[in-house]
């Protein structure tokens, strides 16, 4: 009888370690699709502001060209003083790469990928 009670209660364990184990893996793969899912949102969602952003930037460029081009009396100088005020954007970006855009990076993407974990705690 005992020995019976020992088996059925081995079997039982045996169950629910299986079932746990079951559930442990269902959440896993919920938990993936999950983060799969909000990835590739947040990534088309970038692709198109990213677009849509390029072209505003493109048709401001040119209304200043034009607008530069006009003031001065030749277009290439509105060119010139365009391609001088990006090029300075670019080395302030060059030089406070790490605060205007690596921290800011990391800090968000450490958000999006951990706000579920600290929400379930």
């Amino acid at each position: 009888m005992e020995e019976q009670e020992r088996d059925y209660d081995f079997k039982k364990l045996r169950r629910d370690v299986y079932q746990y184990i079951q559930q442990q893996l269902d959440l896993v793969k919920l938990r993936l699709t999950e983060n799969t899912s909000r990835t590739v949102a947040a990534l088309i969602t970038g692709i198109i502001l990213f677009g849509l952003a390029s072209l505003l930037f493109l048709f401001i460029s040119i209304a200043l060209i034009i607008f530069l081009g006009d003031l001065t009396g030749e277009m290439y100088y509105g060119f010139l003083i365009v391609g001088g005020i990006y090029f300075f954007f670019i080395l302030l970006l060059l030089l406070f790469r790490k605060s205007l855009i690596e921290r800011p990076v990391i800090r968000t993407v450490a958000k999006f990928f951990f706000e579920d974990e600290e929400d379930n705690e």
